[in-house]
């Protein structure tokens, strides 16, 4: 029989560290680490926004400005869950640390049958913590939790 694990998602909208642990206080080892692919967006949007012209008029309009922050990190989010996806039977729960925007938007693009493994998640940035500082916390909120009798999501 296979021992349950758990596994642990970091990440900061650019770069994700992925953790395995065995389940219950098992020590955290690294499965996976991956950067956005995509070049800084310092470059673009630096023009000024493109014009249009109405034809009934002679007035001109400027393009909207595109948010291309926004769009680099939910194309790093798909590739994020497209990843979890592929590995849905390498863990039995799923844990999520990330910053508490970035979490609402990676919960809403997980699919279906991924969600009932999320079973706690952590509203903190850990991207920069080191894996001792991570197991740290996730041990002593789940301690409290236990205590108190309430469960985490």
């Amino acid at each position: 029989m296979r021992r349950r694990n758990a596994w642990i998602v970091v990440s900061d909208g650019g770069k994700a560290r992925v953790f395995e642990r065995q389940l219950p206080l098992g020590p955290l080892f690294q499965v996976g680490c991956f950067e956005s692919s995509h070049e800084s967006c310092r470059p673009y949007g630096r023009d000024r926004p493109g014009r249009v012209f109405e034809s009934a008029t002679s007035a001109h309009h400027a393009y909207d400005p595109r948010d291309w922050r926004g769009t680099r990190e939910v194309e790093f989010i798909l590739d994020l869950t497209s990843y979890l996806n592929e590995h849905y039977d390498a863990f039995d729960e799923l844990y999520l640390c990330c910053p508490p925007r970035l979490l609402s938007e990676l919960r809403g693009r997980l699919s279906p049958h991924l969600l009932p493994k999320v079973t706690r998640d952590y509203h903190k940035d850990f991207s920069h913590s080191t894996v001792e500082d991570i197991m740290t916390y996730i041990d002593a909120s789940s301690h409290n939790n236990s205590v108190m009798g309430k469960e985490e999501s």
